[in-house]
């Protein structure tokens, strides 16, 4: 079970359709991407790494490690599964990572080349000891997979080895220094594996069956790569766009199905009173798989008002992207446990193992102890199993308040509580010595901001049914929306720190 094995039966079973569009900036409409330009822009880009690694060797000794930072674009892509195609391991960066965070990363994993996108075509070639000043190391990317595409050589799609290291990752924690994970081509193709072989009506020739989708997920995170393996291994016809063009790639055009991070798809359903042309285009979705962070109440809702359908999964870097997506949504849950790895609950705390869990964080051997528990993967994720096999997340182990008293106080409850007030964006609950507080946002102050009043009174209200140890004694109400990583998560260190910093009252 690898990657490649798994792009070689979708080309086989889907030969003659279109697998995505894109933006070009050259055309007035989308470009299109049959099934059969994509296996032979893999091929090229494949074919290029083989001839490029003949008479060198790797830093690592061992598969070379190639980085790549730039926006979303389908050059990105296909020249991302052409260097997994050609024996090597990818590692995309994000692109908004200044020059030298990118020279510190490239030394730190040992980069053997690197593709950069259009902001960072002016990084000099990379130098010294963080990279080897060695001509034919650094490369726009765009001209690279122009070059590609002028091509006649091709290399031929071998399955390869299912425990080679085809992918490396930073971790996209919400607090501390990103660790390097390592996939393997298992990891990084069983959820792909097991969705293409539940599908097998869609791999007849009646296209019927064929859904549109746009994907706006950074190919940097695993939910990028993992939403677009989703959308080969149904068959279906994905628009690649980015965090940038998503809003007008929607304004533009319609689809059945978007992929998206709760924070985007709030910010959509709060402009389309404004735009009709998106309006329109949120009525037509059936469905919209939301990764990278919860979903509260209120999104639901509103995307429900557009006849919008939510989907969710649970799963993090470490786990290829998914534990659980099977089953109907339901409220609060992230779905049934995928067939390809086992879940339990110990200590309150999810442990996983399967064939979709990382071999090992690289180069970290402290780390590694701490994540295994006797070949369980602890995910730090505290959480429940009701009786129909469906798990619920209800917060991080790193996240629960410890009060004097030896009261345990988790903020993830307090704030599902807090999102049940509509005047409530974003809220944040930490400990203020030993004080419970809470960050709100609320976006509705800019225009009146009056209601500050009404989200006091909601607190205070909320309170009365709360325990002493849980209420909250400390509130601070503001205009600007908290940190967030590039997924829309929380960041809970930097927000916590502008927290302690920001003047509160009582409710």
């Amino acid at each position: 079970m690898t990657l490649i094995g798994f792009l070689k039966q979708y080309f086989s079973s889907f030969r003659g359709r279109t697998a995505f569009f894109y933006t070009d900036p050259e055309q007035a409409e989308p470009a299109k991407v049959t099934t059969e330009e994509l296996e032979r822009d893999i091929r090229r880009a494949a074919a290029f790494w083989d001839s490029w690694g003949r008479g060198r060797k790797s830093r690592s000794g061992g598969r070379f490690r190639i980085g790549i930072a730039a926006e979303n674009s389908y050059a990105y892509l296909a020249e991302y599964l052409g260097i997994i195609a050609s024996g090597n391991t990818v590692i995309p960066l994000n692109q908004s990572f200044s020059p030298e965070r990118i020279l510190e990363i490239a030394g730190e994993i040992g980069f053997d080349a690197l593709l950069l996108g259009e902001n960072l075509r002016e990084l000099p070639e990379l130098p010294g000891k963080d990279f080897p000043e060695e001509e034919g190391r650094s490369f726009s990317l765009e001209k690279l997979f122009s070059e590609h595409r002028l091509s006649s050589e091709e290399a031929p799609l071998s399955d390869g080895d299912p425990d080679a290291v085809v992918l490396m990752l930073l971790s996209s924690g919400t607090s501390g220094k990103s660790k390097v994970v390592q996939l393997s081509s298992q990891n990084l193709s069983v959820y792909a594996w097991e969705l293409f072989q539940s599908g097998e009506e869609k791999k007849s020739t009646d296209l019927s069956h064929m859904i549109s989708s746009i994907h706006m997920l950074p190919l940097y995170h695993i939910g990028g790569i993992i939403g677009i393996l989703d959308e080969m291994a149904r068959g279906d016809c994905c628009y690649l766009s980015s965090a940038k063009r998503f809003l007008g790639d929607l304004e533009r055009g319609g689809f059945d199905r978007l992929i998206t991070v709760p924070a985007v798809m709030k910010k959509l359903i709060e402009r389309a009173p404004r735009s009709s042309a998106l309006s329109k285009s949120l009525k037509r979705a059936e469905e919209a798989l939301c990764l990278g962070a919860g979903m509260n109440a209120s999104l639901i809702s509103g995307m429900r008002s557009f006849g919008i359908e939510p989907r969710t999964y649970f799963g993090m870097t470490e786990t290829a992207g998914t534990v659980t997506y099977r089953g109907a949504y339901r409220d609060g849950a992230c779905g049934k446990l995928a067939s390809y790895c086992e879940l339990k609950i110990e200590d309150g705390e999810i442990l996983v193992r399967g064939k979709n869990v990382m071999k090992a964080y690289l180069n970290n051997e402290e780390e590694n102890r701490k994540a295994f528990r006797d070949g369980w993967l602890r995910t730090g994720d505290l959480g429940r199993l009701d009786e129909d096999g469906y798990l619920y997340v209800t917060g991080r182990i790193k996240n629960i308040i410890i009060l004097s008293n030896g009261e345990n106080v988790s903020p993830e409850e307090l704030e599902e509580k807090l999102y049940a007030c509509p005047l409530i964006d974003e809220c944040l609950v930490f400990s203020e010595g030993e004080k419970i507080a809470a960050k709100i946002y609320s976006s509705a102050l800019s225009e009146r901001p009056e209601l500050a009043g009404e989200i006091r009174a909601y607190v205070k209200e909320m309170n009365r049914g709360l325990p002493m140890a849980e209420q909250i004694k400390e509130l601070s109400i503001t205009e600007e929306e908290l940190p967030k990583n590039a997924m829309g998560k929380l960041l809970r260190r930097q927000s916590a720190e502008v927290c302690h910093q920001a003047d509160s009252e009582r409710p």
